[in-house]
């Protein structure tokens, strides 16, 4: 879950970059309560590392997942959360979801 109003979600930003190449990983971007035409600058600046964006304009989709706000991330297996990341991902979380995924 993220936002290109969001300082947190730009930290993360290369991390994500960095998962994107894990083929057995694909990332689903629920674009939290944004504009449009931002959501896009953000992505064409930074890399688009999402396979699937969904755009969450009012945060109901959000909500209904449980999220506290943004960034946040779950890794989800055979439609089950297995693990949840509240805030933004970084070095711990990449290599902790790298170990999940083998």
């Amino acid at each position: 879950i993220w936002a290109s109003w969001c300082i947190p979600c730009k930290e993360e930003h290369e991390f994500l970059m960095k998962l994107k190449k894990n083929e057995k990983i694909k990332l689903i971007g629920f674009n939290y309560k944004d504009n449009f035409k931002n959501a896009s600058s953000f992505l064409k600046n930074l890399g688009n590392p999402y396979d699937i964006i969904v755009s969450d304009k009012d945060g109901t989709a959000s909500i209904e997942w449980g999220a506290y706000g943004v960034p946040e991330s779950f890794l989800v297996y055979q439609n089950k959360i297995i693990k949840r990341f509240i805030g933004p991902i970084n070095i711990q979380s990449l290599s902790e979801i790298n170990k999940i995924v083998r």
